[in-house]
Protein backbone atom coordinates (compact mmCIF):
# COMPACT_ATOMS: atom_id res chain seq x y z
CA UNK A 1 0.00 0.00 0.00
CA UNK A 2 1.74 3.48 -0.91
CA UNK A 3 0.23 6.79 1.02
CA UNK A 4 1.48 9.69 -0.86
CA UNK A 5 1.29 13.46 0.91
CA UNK A 6 1.95 17.00 -0.33
CA UNK A 7 5.14 18.78 -0.29
CA UNK A 8 6.34 20.50 3.06
CA UNK A 9 3.50 18.42 5.06
CA UNK A 10 4.15 16.19 7.98
CA UNK A 11 2.68 12.32 6.91
CA UNK A 12 0.42 11.18 9.62
CA UNK A 13 -0.16 7.55 10.70
CA UNK A 14 0.82 4.09 11.39
CA UNK A 15 3.03 2.22 8.66
CA UNK A 16 3.29 -1.43 8.34
CA UNK A 17 7.10 -2.70 7.60
CA UNK A 18 7.65 -2.46 4.10
CA UNK A 19 5.37 0.15 3.04
CA UNK A 20 6.94 2.79 1.17
CA UNK A 21 5.95 6.57 1.39
CA UNK A 22 5.78 8.32 -2.07
CA UNK A 23 5.66 12.72 -2.10
CA UNK A 24 4.20 13.85 -5.11
CA UNK A 25 5.92 17.87 -6.07
CA UNK A 26 6.23 16.88 -9.93
CA UNK A 27 8.84 14.59 -9.62
CA UNK A 28 9.25 10.30 -10.02
CA UNK A 29 8.58 8.89 -6.71
CA UNK A 30 11.90 7.94 -4.75
CA UNK A 31 11.33 4.99 -2.54
CA UNK A 32 12.23 5.52 1.17
CA UNK A 33 14.18 3.06 2.98
CA UNK A 34 12.08 1.19 5.49
CA UNK A 35 12.29 2.60 8.94
CA UNK A 36 12.67 0.29 11.87
CA UNK A 37 12.22 2.53 15.00
CA UNK A 38 9.24 3.96 14.06
CA UNK A 39 8.39 5.78 17.64
CA UNK A 40 4.41 5.18 18.14
CA UNK A 41 2.35 7.91 19.46
CA UNK A 42 0.63 7.30 23.24
CA UNK A 43 -2.61 8.24 23.21
CA UNK A 44 -4.16 9.36 26.35
CA UNK A 45 -6.14 6.33 28.15
CA UNK A 46 -10.03 6.39 26.95
CA UNK A 47 -11.86 7.74 29.66
CA UNK A 48 -14.72 5.16 30.49
CA UNK A 49 -16.93 7.18 32.54
CA UNK A 50 -19.86 9.03 31.51
CA UNK A 51 -20.45 11.34 33.75
CA UNK A 52 -16.77 12.74 33.24
CA UNK A 53 -16.91 12.90 29.16
CA UNK A 54 -20.52 14.60 30.07
CA UNK A 55 -18.84 16.94 32.39
CA UNK A 56 -16.23 17.87 30.54
CA UNK A 57 -18.82 18.38 27.39
CA UNK A 58 -20.36 20.99 29.38
CA UNK A 59 -17.17 22.61 30.30
CA UNK A 60 -16.22 22.95 26.63
CA UNK A 61 -20.09 23.66 25.56
CA UNK A 62 -19.78 26.71 28.86
CA UNK A 63 -16.42 27.68 27.31
CA UNK A 64 -18.06 28.27 23.74
CA UNK A 65 -21.28 30.36 24.82
CA UNK A 66 -18.64 32.69 26.41
CA UNK A 67 -16.92 32.91 23.18
CA UNK A 68 -19.57 33.14 21.06
CA UNK A 69 -20.47 35.90 23.39
CA UNK A 70 -17.72 37.42 23.62
CA UNK A 71 -18.52 37.36 19.77
CA UNK A 72 -21.33 39.01 19.67
CA UNK A 73 -20.95 42.23 21.73
CA UNK A 74 -17.56 42.68 20.11
CA UNK A 75 -19.16 42.42 16.72
CA UNK A 76 -22.07 44.91 17.86
CA UNK A 77 -19.16 47.35 19.03
CA UNK A 78 -18.12 47.04 15.54
CA UNK A 79 -21.73 47.89 13.89
CA UNK A 80 -22.06 50.76 16.43
CA UNK A 81 -18.15 52.18 15.03
CA UNK A 82 -19.40 51.65 11.38
CA UNK A 83 -22.40 53.18 12.00
CA UNK A 84 -20.81 56.11 13.63
CA UNK A 85 -18.41 56.47 10.77
CA UNK A 86 -21.43 56.40 8.05
CA UNK A 87 -23.36 59.08 9.77
CA UNK A 88 -19.91 61.05 10.07
CA UNK A 89 -19.50 60.84 6.27
CA UNK A 90 -22.96 61.26 5.20
CA UNK A 91 -23.05 65.00 7.36
CA UNK A 92 -19.06 65.92 6.40
CA UNK A 93 -19.41 68.17 3.49
CA UNK A 94 -18.25 67.69 0.46
CA UNK A 95 -14.63 67.95 -0.74
CA UNK A 96 -15.03 70.09 -3.55
CA UNK A 97 -17.32 72.22 -0.77
CA UNK A 98 -14.48 72.95 1.09
CA UNK A 99 -11.99 73.70 -1.63
CA UNK A 100 -14.87 76.45 -3.40
CA UNK A 101 -15.01 77.74 0.19
CA UNK A 102 -11.84 78.04 0.75
CA UNK A 103 -11.04 80.12 -3.00
CA UNK A 104 -13.61 82.49 -2.25
CA UNK A 105 -12.61 83.24 1.27
CA UNK A 106 -8.71 84.08 -0.64
CA UNK A 107 -10.82 85.95 -3.53
CA UNK A 108 -12.77 88.17 -0.67
CA UNK A 109 -9.25 88.74 1.32
CA UNK A 110 -7.60 90.14 -2.28
CA UNK A 111 -10.66 91.81 -3.24
CA UNK A 112 -10.64 93.31 0.74
CA UNK A 113 -7.11 94.59 0.09
CA UNK A 114 -7.55 96.26 -3.45
CA UNK A 115 -10.33 98.30 -1.39
CA UNK A 116 -8.05 99.75 1.46
CA UNK A 117 -5.56 100.12 -1.22
CA UNK A 118 -8.05 102.08 -3.40
CA UNK A 119 -8.93 104.19 -0.45
CA UNK A 120 -5.72 104.99 1.03
CA UNK A 121 -5.16 106.33 -2.44
CA UNK A 122 -8.46 108.26 -2.32
CA UNK A 123 -7.30 109.90 1.02
CA UNK A 124 -4.21 110.76 -0.19
CA UNK A 125 -5.54 112.48 -3.61
CA UNK A 126 -8.24 114.17 -0.92
CA UNK A 127 -5.58 115.56 0.76
CA UNK A 128 -3.72 116.48 -2.26
CA UNK A 129 -6.59 117.96 -3.78
CA UNK A 130 -7.65 119.92 -0.09
CA UNK A 131 -3.87 121.73 -0.05
CA UNK A 132 -4.22 122.83 -3.62
CA UNK A 133 -7.30 124.60 -3.38
CA UNK A 134 -5.85 126.44 -0.25
CA UNK A 135 -2.63 127.06 -2.40
CA UNK A 136 -5.61 128.34 -5.07
CA UNK A 137 -7.32 130.25 -2.65
CA UNK A 138 -4.31 131.39 -1.20
CA UNK A 139 -3.15 132.67 -4.33
CA UNK A 140 -6.44 134.30 -5.36
CA UNK A 141 -6.59 136.48 -2.31
CA UNK A 142 -3.33 137.50 -3.21
CA UNK A 143 -4.58 138.57 -6.76
CA UNK A 144 -7.91 140.10 -5.51
CA UNK A 145 -5.24 142.61 -2.85
CA UNK A 146 -3.10 143.52 -5.83
CA UNK A 147 -6.02 144.12 -7.83
CA UNK A 148 -7.55 146.15 -5.15
CA UNK A 149 -4.26 147.90 -4.76
CA UNK A 150 -3.82 148.37 -8.68
CA UNK A 151 -7.31 149.78 -8.73
CA UNK A 152 -6.69 152.57 -5.70
CA UNK A 153 -3.46 153.56 -7.47
CA UNK A 154 -5.59 153.89 -10.69
CA UNK A 155 -8.23 156.09 -9.14
CA UNK A 156 -4.99 158.26 -7.81
CA UNK A 157 -4.25 158.68 -11.09
CA UNK A 158 -7.58 159.74 -12.36
CA UNK A 159 -7.96 161.82 -9.38
CA UNK A 160 -4.70 163.88 -9.67
CA UNK A 161 -5.22 164.07 -14.19
CA UNK A 162 -8.72 165.30 -13.35
CA UNK A 163 -7.52 167.78 -10.86
CA UNK A 164 -4.68 168.64 -13.43
CA UNK A 165 -7.43 169.42 -15.85
CA UNK A 166 -9.66 171.18 -13.39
Amino acid sequence: MKRTAKPNRRVKGNFAKGEVITIDDDEPAIEQPVVKNVKKEKQPPVQSSPALSVAELQEKLKKSEEKCQRAIHIAGQHLARAEHLEKLIDTKPDVSQDAIIEDLKKKLGEVTNELVDERQRGDEERQRGGERIADLTRQLEAEKVRALEGRNVLYERMNVLTDDLE
